[in-house]
């Protein structure tokens, strides 16, 4: 995401879902903010398993990630290759999935598009490189499990998008206990 900081009094922009739109008619590059809001990578390796078997019948219908996990499985993370980057040989779900849980996807993400961020993908220096760029390039860097507190952060870092009445500081679209209940609604 990005935002253009105007000094208006208005919001400069609205957040929905996974986008965010902007309202004024220029980007001022020395006025933008960009900030990220990321999935614990464990979570989101495990919800693409999910997702890829129950919607996309990748694996079959009562496989469990645990399974997948095994030494024996179909997962195989550890064996994972730069050289099997789905977007080398062609779209493939299953080597899709395998690259996202096995490559260290989010240091790639924020590492750049510099070959060292895609040759070693677990070296130190794609690790530094992409702190790096999430120390001096974004304004804001946080978790979707933590979307509320991620708000009042923005809201005080970024007042002028983030403090709207017409902001939703409470997003929450699957939130749910351990047990798998949805949480309940704060007054």
């Amino acid at each position: 995401f990005y935002l253009n900081i105007s000094e208006a009094s208005r919001p400069v922009g609205e957040v929905s879902g996974r986008r965010a739109r902007m309202l004024g008619p220029r980007m001022n590059p020395n006025r933008t903010a960009y900030f990220n809001v990321i999935r614990d990578p464990v979570s989101r390796c495990v919800s693409r398993f999910y997702y890829e078997r129950d919607a996309r019948g990748t694996f079959p219908h009562d496989a469990t990630i645990d399974e997948c996990m095994a030494p024996n499985g179909r997962c195989k993370f550890e064996e994972w290759k730069e050289s099997e980057a789905s977007g080398l040989k062609g779209f493939q779900r299953y080597r899709q999935f395998r690259e996202e849980c096995a490559s260290n996807y989010l240091s790639r993400w924020f590492c750049g598009m510099d070959d060292v961020c895609h040759q070693d993908v677990h070296s130190r220096e794609v690790l530094r490189r992409a702190k790096r760029t999430m120390a001096a390039g974004y304004a804001f860097v946080g978790l979707t499990s933590e979307m509320k507190a991620n708000f009042q952060i923005l809201k005080t870092l970024l007042p002028n998008f983030f403090d709207h009445d017409g902001i939703p500081l409470d997003i929450c679209n699957k939130c749910k206990d351990a047990a798998g209940k949805p949480l309940p609604k704060e007054a």
